[in-house]
């Protein structure tokens, strides 16, 4: 994507060369040649070989570097972020080793990948993605269009809304209150 086609994306006003190609979006003190970056203050510019940065309105574009001025930078970069580097989105299908429970209710257009559990009663909702080796507990709800990744946990009675993402090694619903002392002084765990 060109400089120029970013700077119309994001309403931002374009300093220096139009044409830089930009593939993907990197931390302003690691980008190299076609990323872009951004710097969310007015300060001093760190050193970086970045082909683009982001920078708030105001900040004096050095001649070095191409830059494109915008009213919120962090905002910018995240639209930008999205467009080059778009979701993974598969194709529905229900993997031939997914166990679902006969009574679980699932909505349209999923994904259910290998070795994922979906337990006694829970519902998915249309167009949710759930990759390998996730677990899905009893009487869990999924909303539409949510994307649960690898080796996510989700405990029994457990409800989700639309578009929820949830990283690999996430457990939603696990114990988490800790410990309570008894009359004995002995430690119950607290659920």
């Amino acid at each position: 994507m060109k400089a120029r086609d970013i700077a119309e994306l994001v309403g931002g006003q374009l300093f220096g060369d139009p044409e830089i190609e930009i593939v993907s979006v990197a931390d302003i003190r690691r980008a190299g040649p076609a990323q872009i970056a951004f710097v969310n203050d007015s300060g001093t510019l760190p050193d970086t070989n970045a082909s683009c940065v982001l920078v708030p309105i105001g900040v004096e574009p050095a001649d070095s570097i191409t830059f494109i001025s915008v009213e919120k930078p962090k905002l910018a970069f995240s639209h930008i972020a999205a467009l080059l580097h778009p979701a993974k989105i598969r194709e529905p299908e229900i993997h031939e080793t997914a166990i679902i429970a006969k009574d679980a209710k699932l909505g349209t257009d999923l994904f259910i990948g290998a070795y994922v559990c979906v337990g006694e009663g829970s519902e998915i909702g249309d167009g949710t993605q759930i990759r390998a080796g996730a677990k899905i507990g009893d009487n869990v709800r999924i909303g539409k269009d949510c994307a649960i990744h690898s080796n996510v946990f989700i405990e029994d009675g457990c409800m989700l809304g639309d578009r929820v993402i949830l990283h690999s090694g996430v457990v939603v619903g696990a114990d988490g209150f800790g410990y309570v002392q008894d009359e004995t002084g002995a430690y119950m765990k607290f659920p």
